[in-house]
């Protein structure tokens, strides 16, 4: 309901070898797993038209998102 009622969903995390942390992770797949029907109905594709459409069967469309990651790593390395 939090994500449903939410004009803007911020993700602030440090990212570990080049993804989110396990309780980053386990989290979104309970909440977003839980969330079928709610969140989202399909993938959005069709039978008639498999590679069209892929990603759009949300339906929440119009929600603002930000990712904040932190890196340990020298500024060189994203160059």
């Amino acid at each position: 309901q939090k994500f449903i009622k939410a004009d803007a969903v911020i993700y602030q995390m440090p990212a570990w070898w080049m993804g989110e942390p396990w309780i980053v992770k386990k989290y979104i797949d309970e909440v977003f797993g839980l969330g079928a029907g709610v969140l989202f109905k399909n993938d959005g594709r069709t039978h008639e038209n498999p590679s069209k459409n892929y990603g759009k069967g949300g339906l929440d469309h119009g929600k603002k998102y930000m990712f904040s990651l932190t890196w340990n790593a020298p500024l060189e390395a994203f160059n």
